[in-house]
């Protein structure tokens, strides 16, 4: 008996720009929320009588983690990675890497302890002491100030993200977006 897997939960289609880092040293990978953004691109194109191959879209997903992803022809051809981005209710995204290497060299952190800190502890939980967005709510109405900055400074990155593309020059424009 043969599995075949249609949809999987993490997809790389990106095309060979988005990979680049500006160091030879890393490239990016494709690791983001799959199946949650073609899911929503598709009903889109459903819901607006459209092809999902023949749109262009900037979708977000918004969990633990945030993904801004662009969709070009039916495929995924960039997005942020879980090391990049909005920070989310765990996550810290995308941070200074001048200030992430002092850190790491500084002796007052383990390998173990950063990790955690970017993955798990980081995000609205290392602001906030909570991943519940609902409790980030309440604390907003209830008029919680350091609740609200936090939010709103989450909300402020999701479309710097998007920022970043279209990936290429104007003229390349066509051909990579």
């Amino acid at each position: 008996m043969n599995a075949y897997i249609v949809d999987p939960v993490t997809v790389d289609e990106w095309q060979p720009c988005a990979r680049f880092t500006g160091s030879p040293l890393v490239e990016r990978t494709s690791i983001g929320h799959a199946l949650n953004t073609k899911a929503v691109a598709r009903r889109f194109a459903r819901e607006h009588g459209t092809a999902y191959e023949a749109l262009r879209l900037i979708v977000i997903h918004m969990g633990s983690g945030i993904t801004v992803s662009a969709h070009r022809g039916g495929r995924t051809i960039d997005s942020n990675s879980i090391e990049e981005g909005p920070f989310g209710p765990d996550r810290s995204g995308g941070l200074p890497v001048r200030a992430l290497i002092k850190l790491c060299f500084s002796g007052q952190y383990t390998q173990a302890q950063l990790d955690r800190q970017v993955f798990g502890d980081g995000g609205l939980f290392a602001y906030l002491g909570t991943r519940d967005l609902v409790e980030v709510e309440r604390r907003i109405e209830a008029g919680d100030a350091q609740a609200t900055a936090v939010w709103e400074a989450m909300l402020y990155q999701v479309p710097k993200t998007r920022a970043r593309w279209p990936p290429c020059s104007r003229a390349m424009w066509t051909r990579c977006w």
